[in-house]
């Protein structure tokens, strides 16, 4: 379904001169983590065959080594395949991480969401994960990175749920709007090249 929306995308600017717009959106497709995704997925199923937690911590580990190796070495593979032993890490990583569910959706004073907000940012402003063209290095900060900005999210949809209900209706949103993507990423691109 989402390739189908992007191809949507991809006609229309075709049709009206834009494609060179569309030849910078990430070689012309934002959906790029769709086979990364679906490589990571069979991966990581694979890894969960192993009911030891530590056999599963280790294996997350040589998730992280292995894709640190393709990185340091330079290994590209094509539609962005070389990510996928750092995707299957984080995967497995928010797995490991699951067991805090309830503490994270615990309502509290929600300070921690500005800690979370500063960490990120001062990451962001050092360094700039992307798995598009597999730039995970330097590895600790950007895991961070990754971690703090995915659990600051996490805890300031919480803050809206609990606080401001009438922006609950962006919930259904999220999960009923699969064409939103793709058309949110073409926008987000004309927007980024025209607005330099």
């Amino acid at each position: 379904m989402p390739f189908c929306h992007c191809r949507i995308v991809n006609v229309f600017y075709w049709g009206t001169g834009c494609h060179g717009t569309l030849e910078k959106w990430v070689g012309g497709y934002a959906l790029w983590f769709v086979p990364v995704l679906f490589m990571a997925t069979i991966f990581v199923r694979i890894a969960f065959l192993a009911k030891n937690k530590n056999a599963r911590r280790f294996i997350i580990l040589c998730f992280l080594f292995i894709g640190y190796g393709l990185r340091h070495y330079e290994i590209s593979l094509p539609w962005s395949l070389s990510v996928v032993p750092y995707a299957s890490f984080l995967i497995m990583l928010g797995d490991e991480l699951a067991s805090c569910k309830k503490r994270i959706e615990a309502p509290c004073h929600y300070w921690d969401i500005w800690v979370l907000i500063i960490i990120t940012a001062v990451i962001s402003q050092f360094w700039r994960l992307d798995m598009a063209w597999n730039q995970i290095t330097p590895i600790i900060p950007l895991t961070l990175g990754a971690f703090t900005g995915t659990l600051m999210v996490f805890r300031m949809s919480v803050w809206i749920r609990n606080t401001l209900h009438f922006l609950q209706y962006y919930s259904m949103w999220g999960r009923k709007h699969t064409w939103y993507l793709p058309s949110h990423k073409s926008r987000l691109c004309v927007l980024t090249i025209y607005s330099h």
